[in-house]
Parts: structure tokens; C-alpha cells; sequence
């Protein structure tokens, strides 16, 4: 893939819509669409793309860090670091073949491995961005540091680009490791969190938790006499397909078909099921729960926020004016956005109607 450094004319752009106040809908690969779209009026205004920002400037196998453009496609991305049998460790749904390293960035997303190995934050290194002024900024750098202050970098995963333009990033890689399996064990929700509960507190390498319809999967870095002792212990059986995870991770699987609103809910680690009609799935240690509900938007944040995390719709039948977030955390957040985008110009309403 052909190396295209568009920094000046993206730094010219965004400058020019400050002159204007004009507000921007960043665009990248388009392949996370479905999440980001909260403001009905986002369409109808002007498209900075970034996807044609392309090219890995940096790649050092040997001390673990990839630094790429924000247009360069996760799968270009992904292949280069397993052509090295390295990962980017927190595992990145892509949704589509079009899925950007930036935009990746911006969801903030994560898959099964998030919390054996660490969220998209845990792997930012540094950033450069333009913020609302047009200002090209730089963050981090290419190693993990002890820094005072707050590092910005991180700042900017999963923030939907509400913050500032994500020119290229830095991300820590990991070696893919040896040898994983999963296994199912069959039980009920309770049951499954119990398990999961005393997992954590052995040394039994997990990788990954999956539970659905009185089914609880397992990703372990296993094999011979340890796997078939587990078994014993736990009645597990092997799972034959290879790419379960990877229907878990893009939401490939049945549970996902997007029939009715999908709630994705950040909860205490073992959160019990929520007061939500509705069908549940749980990943992450049953630290993340999807609903597939009909209830009121309203009654599933109050719900989530109750259990003490968060709720927020993953995919758009329509748009939503509701706000997911605590008066707090909203306050938090607007100072936030004022201090890169005072004028509000960078994706208006993508991660929250009111920022």
C-alpha cells in the first residue's frame, strides 16, 4: 500500500473550518458508523476524510511498538505485526475491512483479551493530533514512560474524535501467544460467575469469557494434561471452531444480528444480570454485558448506573437524544472538549448529544 502523508493539507482544513466555525464529521474507513451516529445532523455536515493519511511510519518488532498514519487499515496493520507472530493485545474489532488504525483509536473498542491484556488505552504510546483550533499537536512518544501529568494520548481512545483529529499513532504490540483453546462449560449465569470469580483467583491462564444461553466459553492458554485437567474439574469440552472469538469479537454470531437496539453496559467485574427485558450476553469476566432490549433508553442507563457503570446504545435504529452520562462525568467531559474543541467543531454530538 502506497505511503500518503496528508498532514499539512488535514492541518489546512480543519484550520480553515475554525476561521468558519464550521463543524467537521470525521471520516475514515466508515466501518464503526453504526456506533458513533448520535446526531441526527451529523450527516448533513462537511466531511474532513482521513482514510487516504496512510502508511507505517515505524515498526521495531524488536522493542514492541508500531507507529502508523491514522487512514492505514487495521488489517494492514494486523497482518504486519503476525507476519512477526506480534498482536496488538487488545484485540480491535474491525467491523469491516475499511476499519482504520484512527478510527480504531477513536471507538476506543476492544475485544475478548481486553482484561487479561489491557484496553486500547493500555496500548496508546503516543499521538499526534490536531485539536479544534487547528493546531497540530504531539503526545507520547515510542516507549512506555513514568511521566508527571496526565498523558493526552490516552485521552484521545474513545472519545469519537469529539476531541481532536488523530493524525498517527504509537501503539505497544505483544507476542501472539503459543497455544490457546477454547472450551464450554455448560450452567447458568450465576453458576458461570461463580466460575469465572474463582478463576481469577488461580493461576489458570485465561484469555478470554464468553456467556450466552446457559453457555459459558473460555479461552485458555492450555494443552495436554493442564487442559484435560481442567476439563475434569470443570466437566468443559472442547470447542472444534477455530474462529469463535473472532465471531465474538466482530459480532459475527447469531446473538448480534441487529434486529432490535443493542445496549452495551460497563459494569463491575461478575455483574449479575440487570433489571432488562431483554436477551443478555457477557464478556470480559461479566464485566461487559449486551442487551438486546426494547426497554425504555432511560431505564437501561438508570439500570446500568445503579449496578455502578454504564450504558450506552451500540447500534442506532434512530437517533437517540439521551444522554448516557452522569451529571459529574458530563461536567467532567465538557471541560474536557472545551479545553481541545472550545468551539465544537470536531464531530458535534458523536460521543454524547450535549458534547
Amino acid at each position: 500500500m502506497a505511503d500518503n502523508d496528508l498532514t499539512q493539507d488535514l492541518v489546512a482544513e480543519v484550520s480553515a473550518a475554525v476561521q468558519q466555525r464550521q463543524p467537521l464529521q470525521i471520516k475514515g474507513g466508515n466501518s464503526k458508523h453504526f456506533y458513533i451516529h448520535q446526531d441526527p445532523h451529523s450527516d448533513d455536515l462537511p466531511t474532513l476524510d482521513v482514510s487516504r493519511h496512510i502508511g507505517i511510519v515505524d515498526y521495531e518488532p524488536s522493542e514492541l511498538y508500531i507507529t502508523a498514519r491514522c487512514g492505514t487499515p487495521l488489517k494492514l496493520i494486523e497482518e504486519t505485526l503476525a507476519a512477526h507472530n506480534q498482536m496488538l493485545a487488545f484485540e480491535p474489532p474491525a467491523f469491516a475491512d475499511s476499519a482504520t488504525i484512527g478510527g480504531t483509536v477513536a471507538c476506543g473498542l476492544a475485544g475478548p483479551r481486553r482484561p487479561y491484556a489491557g484496553a486500547c488505552r493500555d496500548a496508546m504510546l503516543g499521538a499526534d493530533i490536531i485539536n479544534g483550533l487547528g493546531q497540530h499537536l504531539s503526545f507520547g512518544g515510542q516507549v512506555m514512560k513514568n511521566v508527571a501529568g496526565y498523558d493526552v494520548s490516552r485521552a484521545m481512545c474513545g472519545a469519537l474524535g469529539t476531541l481532536g483529529v488523530i493524525l498517527q499513532v504509537s501503539l505497544k504490540v505483544m507476542p501472539m501467544p503459543q497455544q490457546e483453546t477454547t472450551v464450554r462449560i455448560e450452567c447458568d449465569l450465576s453458576t458461570a460467575l461463580h466460575t469465572l470469580i474463582s478463576l481469577s483467583q488461580t493461576s489458570i491462564p485465561v484469555s478470554a469469557s464468553y456467556f450466552e444461553a446457559d453457555s459459558l466459553y473460555l479461552r485458555l492458554e492450555l494443552s495436554g494434561a493442564e487442559l484435560a485437567s481442567f476439563q475434569a474439574a470443570h466437566g468443559a469440552e472442547v470447542v472444534a471452531q477455530n474462529d469463535f472469538w473472532i465471531h465474538v469479537k466482530e459480532h459475527q454470531n447469531s446473538f448480534f444480528s441487529r434486529e432490535q437496539a443493542l445496549w452495551r453496559c460497563s459494569l463491575p467485574i461478575a455483574s449479575a444480570a440487570l433489571n432488562i427485558n431483554g436477551t443478555l450476553a457477557c464478556e470480559w469476566n461479566a464485566g461487559l454485558h449486551w442487551y438486546k432490549s426494547n426497554d425504555d433508553s432511560a431505564k437501561i442507563i438508570a439500570a446500568a448506573n445503579q449496578a455502578g457503570g454504564h450504558a450506552r446504545l451500540f447500534n442506532y435504529p434512530k437517533p437517540t437524544s439521551q444522554s448516557a452520562m452522569a451529571p459529574a462525568i458530563m461536567a467532567l467531559h465538557k471541560r474536557i472538549k472545551h479545553a481541545f474543541d472550545p468551539h465544537r467543531l470536531l464531530n458535534p454530538g458523536q460521543l454524547d448529544p450535549e458534547l
